[in-house]
């Protein structure tokens, strides 16, 4: 099949399923609208998206990510399949005329419409739309998926020995105050760990843990997932106003790591154990002793394949055909 995957991967999750599907025998490409290098023309024009948002509900940003897709399309053949992820970026005037370039157009949403409204705006423009949130699978007549394991999985081993107990990379928000209690816990049990806060502006709050490190720019993917070997335990604080499974907790299921989460719907999947997931109350953060210590139990690849890379991709072709 002729696949193109169009996204806005400004994090390079999204890059390894095409590189999944060319190892499937697909015909696969990228179109990355994160690169489309938006820049406001001056001060006017800024001012002029301003009023356009606010009295047309047209945002002049979102029209020239469709704009910058269409042309990308315009250079391939028509393709079978068009997979869009992160589509609410994308105006939806501009949707109705992109589907002319494929057979099938879908769309994932890995955001939750209560935090990203434009979802409830594009979703239904899509011959299929899919989610990971369960409530707008509900709410909005969207197929429930989860996000993948992007990372192929690691073969476990009793043998590996680690740099840090946990680590976590975050952008700043509210978020950042549970995992700066999380540093002091883990502080007080003497073990070490690698926080990474990313903030453009930002300035290190006075009261943050010292060995939180504030950074302005990205790290490369390759090299959070290389401080993610070196690492027991990873951390993921889900936000406010969604559920569904982060790639931290992917990034968990491929590495054979314990993990450490605020999110309680977790409880609900069929890879959870208490043994190897430890859901946080965040009004009154405690750690066990005993889950620091207590190793990771593996679970089967039965379990995992439909999180993986090759499972996802399969049952989604599976799921339009």
């Amino acid at each position: 099949m002729k696949i193109t995957v169009v996204s806005f991967d400004n994090w390079g999750f999204n890059r390894y399923l095409v590189e999944e599907l060319c190892e499937q025998g697909h015909e696969a490409k990228a179109i990355d609208f994160s690169k489309s290098n938006f820049k406001y023309k001056s001060i006017v024009h800024r001012i002029q998206n301003f009023l356009s948002k606010t009295f047309l509900k047209r945002d002049l940003k979102r029209v020239f990510y469709g704009n910058f897709i269409e042309n990308e399309l315009q250079k391939q053949a028509k393709q079978d399949v068009v997979l869009y992820i992160k589509a609410d970026f994308i105006a939806p005037e501009c949707i109705p005329n992109l589907k002319k370039y494929a057979e099938k157009n879908i769309a994932f949403f890995n955001d939750s419409s209560e935090r990203c409204p434009k979802i409830k705006r594009v979703c239904h423009l899509f011959d299929t739309s899919f989610s990971f949130e369960k409530i707008d699978c509900e709410n909005l007549n969207m197929k429930f998926k989860t996000n993948f394991m992007y990372a192929k999985e690691q073969e476990f081993s009793t043998e590996k020995t680690f740099t840090y107990k946990m680590f976590n990379i975050t952008s700043w928000d509210k978020r950042s105050y549970i995992v700066n209690a999380i540093a002091q816990i883990l502080s007080e049990h003497k073990q070490l760990f690698l926080f990474y806060i990313f903030d453009k502006k930002k300035q290190k709050p006075a009261d943050f843990h010292e060995e939180i490190q504030f950074i302005s720019t990205k790290i490369p993917l390759e090299d959070v997932n290389s401080y993610l070997d070196e690492s027991e335990i990873m951390l993921d604080v889900n936000r406010d106003k969604q559920q569904g499974l982060t790639f931290r907790v992917m990034e968990s299921l491929s590495k054979n790591k314990k993990l450490i989460t605020t999110n309680t719907d977790i409880r609900s999947y069929d890879f959870f154990s208490d043994t190897n997931i430890l859901v946080l109350d965040t009004e009154n953060i405690h750690i066990p002793t005993e889950f620091l210590q207590q190793k990771y139990q593996p679970i089967s690849p039965e379990i995992l394949f439909p999180y993986t890379r090759k499972g996802w991709i399969q049952t989604l072709l599976k799921s339009i055909e």
